[in-house]
C-alpha cells in the first residue's frame, strides 16, 4: 500500500480548526489501527497534510501525529500550493523541460531535424500539455516561464539564434503557442463531454443547452443545441467549468456540430493556427 493511495479532503471555517483536527485524527487513528491488524504500516515520513487558504499564512495549527504541515503537495502529477494559484506547478513543469533542453542541446550536433521534433514531442510538449487545463484562469504573466521553454524548444529544433524572430517557425513545425494549447485542450474536454466520451464524475456537471418551445433556434449565434446550458454567474465566474463552456460558446458553429472526434481535432488545431497569426500580425 503506498502512501498516495489514500487521499482525505474537509472543508472548515478558521474557527473549527479543532474539530476538524479531531475528525483528521480518527480517521488517522483508524487507518493506522486497521494496518497494524493487517501486517501493514502507516508511514508518517510520506504521511503529509495541507491546507489550501484564501490568506497566504493561515494561523492554524493542525498537526496531528507530528506531521507538520506542507507547503505543497502532489496529486495526480500536479503540484497545488498554498492559494491554488498553480505557480509550483508551472514551476515543475518548468524544471523538468529545461533539464530535457540542456541534455539535448549536447547532442544537438548528432541530431536531424526529425529525431528532434520526435525528442522535443515526447519530451518537452508532453511535459507542458499534462493537466495544462488547470491553467486556464491563469494570465499571460503566470504562464509566461512556459512560453519561454517552448520558444526554447522550437529554437533547438530549428537551431535559431536567440534574437531570431520565432513566431513564423511555429506554424512552420505546426506548433500551437501556449495560450492556444491550453484553449485546445479545454475545448477537447468540452467535445468529449458534450459526446458522451469522458467519465460521467466530468459529464455530471455539465448540462447541455435544450431550447424551449417558445424560444427559436439561432444557429451559430448562441442559441442553438451544439452548447451548454450557462447561467449568469457562469459568465461571471473563472471557475474550470465556467471557463471550459466559455471556449466551446467561442468555437464556430461548424466546430460544434462536429461529431468525429479525429475530424474535430484537425479543425480546432487549424481553427487556433488562423487565430494565433492573426494576433501575432
Amino acid at each position: 500500500m503506498y502512501a498516495d493511495d489514500c487521499q482525505l479532503y474537509t472543508s472548515f471555517d478558521e474557527n473549527q480548526s479543532g474539530t476538524v483536527k479531531g475528525k483528521v485524527e480518527s480517521c488517522l487513528s483508524d487507518i493506522k489501527r486497521w494496518m497494524n491488524k493487517n501486517y501493514l504500516k502507516l508511514n508518517t515520513d510520506k504521511t503529509l497534510i495541507k491546507i489550501f487558504h484564501p490568506n497566504s499564512k493561515p494561523a492554524i495549527d493542525i498537526a496531528i501525529y507530528d506531521i507538520p504541515l506542507s507547503d505543497s503537495v502532489k496529486v495526480l502529477g500536479v503540484n497545488l500550493d498554498d492559494n491554488l494559484k498553480l505557480s509550483s506547478f508551472i514551476t515543475k513543469k518548468c524544471q523538468i523541460c529545461n533539464f530535457h533542453l540542456r541534455n539535448l542541446r549536447n547532442i544537438k550536433d548528432s541530431l536531424n531535424r526529425s529525431t528532434r521534433i520526435l525528442l522535443v514531442t515526447n519530451l518537452i510538449l508532453s511535459t507542458l500539455d499534462y493537466c495544462n487545463i488547470l491553467l486556464i484562469p491563469t494570465t499571460d504573466k503566470d504562464i509566461r516561464p512556459l512560453k519561454l521553454v517552448l520558444n526554447r524548444a522550437i529554437r533547438f529544433i530549428c537551431n535559431l539564434k536567440f534574437r531570431t524572430h520565432i513566431s513564423p517557425f511555429y506554424q512552420q513545425l505546426h506548433i500551437l503557442p501556449i495560450r492556444f494549447r491550453i484553449k485546445f485542450k479545454a475545448c477537447l474536454t468540452a467535445f468529449k463531454i458534450f459526446n458522451n466520451i469522458s467519465p460521467k464524475y466530468i459529464t455530471d456537471q455539465f448540462e447541455v443547452f435544450k431550447t424551449r418551445e417558445y424560444m427559436k433556434s439561432r444557429t451559430g449565434i448562441g442559441r442553438d443545441d451544439f452548447m451548454f446550458s450557462m447561467d449568469r454567474d457562469d459568465y461571471q465566474n473563472k471557475n474550470l467549468i465556467s471557463l471550459i463552456k466559455k471556449e466551446w460558446y467561442n468555437l464556430p458553429f461548424s466546430l460544434r456540430k462536429c461529431d468525429c472526434l479525429t475530424l474535430f481535432k484537425s479543425k480546432l488545431k487549424t481553427h487556433f493556427y488562423v487565430v494565433s497569426s492573426e494576433l501575432n500580425r
